[in-house]
């Protein structure tokens, strides 16, 4: 595990602020897994400052351009989301979109 020096007030204030994460988790922690946490939070929080300023457009080029430097991890990425976060209809209708259409049930009657 890597080591990591911060003044002693950011010390003092990090081992005070576990109470409050404990607080919200209704569980204890040990100081490391909480610093670890906070600086995981802090990382996300930053980048959604960041990125919560760009517009559509630019979000949209910015995966373009990491699909093509890491194809496999970006589009490996974004397969699971297709499947995990949508539902069947939305499904269908990116379906229609790319020109696939699905055959319907065939349903024999006698």
């Amino acid at each position: 595990m890597t080591e990591v020096t911060i003044s002693d007030e950011l010390h003092a204030r990090m081992s005070q602020f576990k109470q409050v994460v404990e607080a919200v988790i209704e569980d204890q922690l040990e100081v490391e897994p909480c610093v670890e946490f906070i600086l995981d939070r802090g990382i996300d929080l930053i980048l959604a400052e960041l990125l919560g300023q760009i517009d559509d457009r630019a979000l949209l080029t910015t995966i373009q351009k990491l699909g093509i430097r890491h194809p496999e991890q970006v589009y490996g990425f974004l397969a699971e989301v297709c499947k995990l976060g949508m539902d069947e209809q939305k499904r269908q209708d990116m379906r229609s979109q790319f020109g696939f259409h699905t055959a319907e049930p065939t349903t024999t009657d006698e």
